[in-house]
């Protein structure tokens, strides 16, 4: 499995004034990171405009972004945020179709889950996925400051989810 050490940068989602996505700026931004050398970067994910992006959209950054980094020590990590666990689970199923090395997922965000359903949607979506699982615990985005009850438990019964990104 795929080991995430090092400098992650999440990179934007660079727009045009229309509101479209600016995909040459986003190559621009990737080609940037991958010439510093940097361990990984991550797509797609808050700061990345997920919540603005339709899923076409989606499906064309992180084609884009993994066809551009397949050559280079440089990981990729895809956000696949969404409300809805089924959602999720298709971001997840396309990205394990491409060169990408990782997934980040946050809880739902606007739903307020309790701690068990949380701990549900992580194992739902580690039950189809061979790319690793970086958990991302942020109380302010997601409206939930996962317990370190649950940590431990998806730490324990989740094998793909092998990272977390703590923002408390």
């Amino acid at each position: 499995m795929n080991k995430f050490e090092g400098v992650f940068p999440v990179l934007i989602t660079p727009m045009n004034e229309d509101y479209s996505v600016n995909y040459e700026g986003l190559k621009e931004n990737v080609q940037y990171f991958l010439e510093a050398k940097v361990a990984g970067i991550i797509i797609v994910g808050s700061t990345g405009e997920f919540a603005s992006l339709d899923d076409v959209e989606k499906e064309k950054i992180i084609t884009q972004v993994s066809d551009q980094i397949k050559d280079s020590d440089t990981k990729l990590l895809v956000g696949i945020a969404d409300e809805r666990t089924d959602k999720v689970i298709e971001y997840a199923k396309f990205v394990e179709q491409t060169n990408a090395d990782g997934h980040l997922l946050i809880n739902s965000f606007y739903m307020t889950p309790t701690e068990e359903e949380a701990f549900h949607q992580f194992k739902d979506v580690n039950d189809v996925v061979t790319k690793p699982i970086m958990m991302y615990n942020n109380p302010f985005t997601a409206n939930v400051d996962l317990e370190n009850e649950t940590i431990y438990k998806i730490d324990q019964e989740l094998d793909n989810v092998q990272y977390i990104k703590e923002s408390t």
